[in-house]
């Protein structure tokens, strides 16, 4: 048995290094995806190649453990997904901040092949980046594993109050960003996979990271749920016809709250 360990781990090891040798070739192919913008491409395959791929380095990193990659690819998604709808938006300034997610993929890298794994310049530079695209944006919403219909709601109700809206499919997926960015508040359904609303917001809330004491707003089905626990969400708002009026009414609670005194 302990051989078949030591196979297994060796086998994990050997998958984790090929990912890593495989990045460099893949910053490549993100780098001329990003540059084909700025010439007469068919921008909806170049968009859809470009979201594809980044996804996949997401999707590998989390496997792997390797998580700045991870949190570098969740901010360069948000930043794909605010263009899906309006390509000819895509103009020099956004093509040069694409380039620079590529940029600290690429110093990641660099820091994990010297074995340093120090990633705080990198959270840095991409909470600056961040707030690069965020001239007019007040506040960000972690949005967890809606129906397309309810992420409609929200995305109308949140552009009205300024907030940029980041969209996580499952409740580790959330966990992980919430751990590693910073939100406002966090709008999230009660019934999601891998770990559900009401464990994800208690996670976070015993985590004592900073995002310990988030706003949070819990959708759920279940119209008997009453919480009362401290690691408990903030507001629960029952899947409804009044569901649109309800959040809207909350959104607004919660942005009069986040005001400065």
């Amino acid at each position: 048995m302990p051989d078949k360990t030591i196979q297994i781990e060796k086998l994990l090891t050997d998958l984790r290094n090929n990912y890593l040798a495989e990045l460099p070739a893949r910053f490549d192919d993100l780098d001329n995806l990003i540059l084909d913008f700025g010439k007469s491409s068919d921008r909806v395959e170049n968009y859809e190649n470009l979201y594809r791929n980044v996804h996949s380095i997401k999707g590998s990193a989390g496997t792997h453990n390797l998580h700045i990659f991870s949190t570098v690819c969740h901010e360069f998604e948000d930043s794909l997904s605010e263009f899906e709808t309006n390509l000819s938006g895509i103009d020099s300034d956004v093509i040069e901040s694409w380039l620079k997610y590529v940029d600290l993929l690429k110093d990641a890298h660099a820091i994990n092949t010297n074995k340093d794994n120090d990633y705080s310049n990198i959270e840095i530079k991409l909470e600056n980046l961040r707030a690069s695209f965020s001239d007019d944006v007040q506040h960000r919403c972690l949005l967890v594993a809606p129906s397309k219909l309810q992420k409609q709601i929200c995305e109308s109700i949140l552009s009205d109050n300024n907030t940029a809206i980041s969209i996580a499919s499952d409740g580790y997926e959330a966990l992980g960003r919430l751990l590693s960015t910073k939100y406002d508040f966090i709008i999230t359904n009660h019934e999601i996979s891998m770990l559900n609303g009401i464990a994800l917001i208690a996670a976070i809330r015993i985590s004592n990271t900073k995002n310990k004491d988030i706003q949070a707003v819990l959708m759920t089905s279940n119209e008997t749920l009453t919480l009362n626990r401290h690691t408990d969400p903030d507001y629960i708002l029952v899947k409804n016809n009044k569901l649109a009026e309800n959040i809207s009414t909350v959104v607004d609670e919660i942005i009069e709250y986040l005001k400065p005194n």
